[in-house]
């Protein structure tokens, strides 16, 4: 706040100084310009102050990514193996810092996130990372991992579903309404499902 409140000074003082100038000009209509050297050089100084809390910040994030994902417990933090979670953190932390605020941005609409690139370049250990973080998994009422592959079914992929979600599909009768029985459970719950290896948009529509 303080960085603005200097910016914004530097700013208003520069406008000031143009307005008196332009006021005061001579009869002839020659009017004096103020030089833009020192206004440059203050916003640059600003500039510098913002990058440097901005810098800070982000470490404070990645402190507590690290520290997340070196914890012992399996209910927090990156679980995966160790190799894989010094890959996440040396090639996807800022990525991985930007997908965890979008993801809990406070947004009360859905918002579809998009990871996409060629195969092997680390989309699933991405998401996966957000996906078992305990930011998300204290933000959500309800996370759910579908693998779609190539080989997809739809019908299974709602069973899946629901099965992590822990309802009861014993009802032949609801077997028949999938679709309609996750839709009220998703209902008024802040909700995080992954569809990883997905590889048509045409599937992505059904």
């Amino acid at each position: 706040m303080d960085a603005s409140d200097t910016a914004a000074d530097v700013i208003e003082s520069y406008i000031i100084d143009t307005i008196q100038l332009s006021a005061a000009a001579t009869d002839d209509g020659v009017v004096e310009q103020i030089s833009c050297i020192h206004l440059y050089q203050d916003l640059q100084n600003v500039i510098e102050e913002i990058d440097l809390i901005k810098n800070e910040v982000a470490g404070i994030m990645r402190e507590k990514v690290v520290q997340h994902g070196n914890s012992g417990s399996d209910d927090v933090g990156l679980r995966s193996n160790s190799t894989e979670k010094n890959n996440l953190i040396v090639g996807f932390d800022d990525v991985l810092l930007e997908l965890l605020d979008r993801l809990t941005d406070g947004r009360s609409s859905r918002q579809i996130i998009p990871i996409v690139g060629m195969g092997g370049i680390g989309k699933t250990t991405l998401a996966k990372g957000a996906f078992e973080h305990d930011l998300i998994k204290e933000h959500f009422d309800f996370c759910v991992w579908a693998t779609i592959s190539q080989d997809h079914n739809i019908g299974e992929t709602l069973k899946h579903v629901l099965d992590q979600a822990g309802v009861d599909l014993s009802n032949e009768r609801e077997k028949k309404d999938l679709g309609e029985i996750l839709y009220k459970h998703l209902s008024r719950k802040r909700y995080l499902v992954v569809m990883d290896d997905m590889w048509s948009i045409e599937v992505w529509e059904r």
